[in-house]
């Protein structure tokens, strides 16, 4: 299993949060590609601008959207 980075700000309570969130996309059958890469993006680099927001929902890189 690999281990969580020691210098991620992503934990505790907002790892939780997090967690569930990515289950209910999973749940609303979001495209597995797009929950991988919000989860990078939140858990696993900690960062929640809205530029990465939308890095990880939009694969184009279209975020003038």
């Amino acid at each position: 299993m690999k281990s969580e980075q020691t210098n991620n700000p992503v934990t505790g309570v907002p790892k939780q949060v997090f967690d569930q969130f990515l289950k209910k996309l999973e749940d609303k059958k979001i495209a597995s590609d797009v929950i991988m890469r919000l989860k990078e993006t939140l858990i696993g680099q900690g960062d929640m601008s809205d530029t990465a927001m939308k890095a990880a929902l939009f694969l184009d890189n279209d975020t003038n959207t």
